[in-house]
This record gives structure tokens, sequence and C-alpha cells, in this order.
């Protein structure tokens, strides 16, 4: 009895599809592999990151000399106070527990902005203050900032960037770990400014009785500075914030009439701030 090998098809081992369109997908793969890992490494450590105590991350804070980034406290013991003052009203109004604390400064600079950072470090610049004609007006942005220290917000956002960071220094990325130090002062997401917002809003009721003039600033922001569109930002449009935060007065029946605006205290317009 004679036996043959049964002859081999001829591309057998070849695939029906193109190399390069093979490399493109295995590339595709392994990329949206290492964009999941490092993705579900940010969430968790910035979830985890709210246990820490709060005393690390203020001592983290004095180790980076956040404190230092504004230099005219001290020349203004007055407006300081005052500014202290309406921060300490503002966190016991928003539940801060026994650990929890904020230190505002005051930055002399011509852009409009504040900012809250690790250690309950918290900046309002002159420029922006200028613009404001209400104490609520004051007190919104500053409840804004403080409610971003009452969620954990800056040190949730440093846990998760420094963790993606490390594992790209891990890959070989070696900027990396030079990075790390300023993640504390990174934007928050739109999740985060919309938790600050309503929490902020919330605040000034429960400390004034209504939120009159509470949205004077973000109206007048939507009139000063064109904005990219949302999808290319981390912020929601101001206009957004302005909607959401509206049908949330509407919902709670808070009071927006004009005639309960406090004015602007005098002690925050020195020589240094009044035009």
């Amino acid at each position: 009895m004679s036996y043959e090998n049964p002859k081999i098809p001829e591309g057998i081992n070849v695939s029906k599809q193109q190399p390069l369109l093979e490399f493109v997908q295995l590339t595709v793969m392994v990329f949206g592999g290492i964009a999941l890992v490092l993705a579900l490494l940010m969430v968790s450590a910035g979830y985890l990151a709210k246990f820490l105590p709060f005393s690390w991350e203020v001592r983290l804070a004095h180790n980076l000399r956040l404190e230092q980034l504004s230099d005219s406290d001290e020349h203004y013991p007055l407006r300081q106070q005052a500014l202290q003052q309406l921060s300490d009203t503002l966190t016991a109004a928003m539940d801060f527990n026994d650990t929890l604390s904020v230190s505002p400064h005051w930055l002399e600079s011509e852009q409009m902005n504040a900012f809250a950072t690790l250690g309950g470090q918290v900046f309002l610049f002159s420029e922006l203050v200028k613009k404001l004609d209400s104490e609520q007006a004051l007190a919104m942005v500053l409840a804004h900032e403080i409610a971003h220290v009452r969620l954990r917000h800056p040190i949730r956002n440093l846990a998760g960037g420094a963790t993606v960071q490390l594992a790209l220094a891990l890959l070989g990325n070696q900027q990396g770990l030079n990075s790390v130090g300023a993640l504390g002062v990174m934007g928050y997401s739109r999740r985060q400014e919309q938790e600050a917002d309503i929490l902020a809003l919330t605040t000034v009721q429960r400390v004034y009785g209504n939120v009159s003039g509470a949205l004077d600033f973000y109206q007048q922001m939507t009139v000063l500075h064109a904005e990219p569109p949302e999808w290319l930002s981390t912020h929601p449009a101001t206009a957004d914030r302005i909607k959401i935060l509206t049908e949330l007065i509407r919902e709670r029946h808070w009071l927006v009439e004009n005639e309960l605006k406090l004015p602007m205290p005098d002690v925050y317009f020195s020589e240094s701030t009044r035009k």
C-alpha cells in the first residue's frame, strides 16, 4: 500500500489581510490597552487619595512652599484679616471637619483668576476682585475655591496625575518624574468644577439667606473672555455653568433680588487695587 503526503494548499500561512492593516490594528490594541490601564490607575489613585490625612497634604504644600506664592499678605493686614474672616465663615457653613483648614491669600496680578491648591492654600487675584460689585459675588468666588479643598480635589488630582506620570516614567518617559511637583495646581475636571459650583452656591445661600449677585462674575466672564468649544476644554463652558446654577436657584426658590446685594467692603480696595 503506497502513501503520499497530501499537497499543502498554497497560501495557508499567509494572512488574508494586508500586513500594514494588521500592524495598525496591533498598534491600536497595544496603546489602547496602555491607555486603559493608565486611566484605571489614575481613577483608583484619585479615589483613594481622599482618604489620606489632610495633615499630609498640608506638609506637602509646605515642602513645596506654596504659601510663598503670595508676597502681599503681610503688607495689607486688614485686608488679609477680612479675607480670612470671610473664609472662616464660608468653611463653617460648608461643614468642614476639624482636620481641614483654608488659608486664603491675595495675589497682586492683572490676571482675572483664583485657584485652590494643596493644603487648603487658596489664592485670589487683585484684578478679579476689581470686577466684583457685591460681597455675595466675592463670597461665591472664594467659596468655589474653598469647595475644591472641602471635596479634596487638589490631592485627588495630584495622586491621580502622579500615578500616571510615574507609570510613564517606568515606560521610559523620563519627564514623568520631573513634572510630579506641579500636579497639585493642575486644572480641575468638568465634574469637579460643577461639584464646586453647586457646593459654593449652596454655601452662599446658607451664609446670606440669598444668592443675589452670586452669579454676576460668571456672567461677566461670558462677555470678557472668549472660550474654546467645550469639547476642547477640561472646564465646562461658563454659559453651561450659569444654566445649571440658575436651574438650581429656581428649583430651591432662592432669592436673587438686586436689593439684597451687599456692597463690597472697602477694606478690599487699597491703593494697590483701586483704579
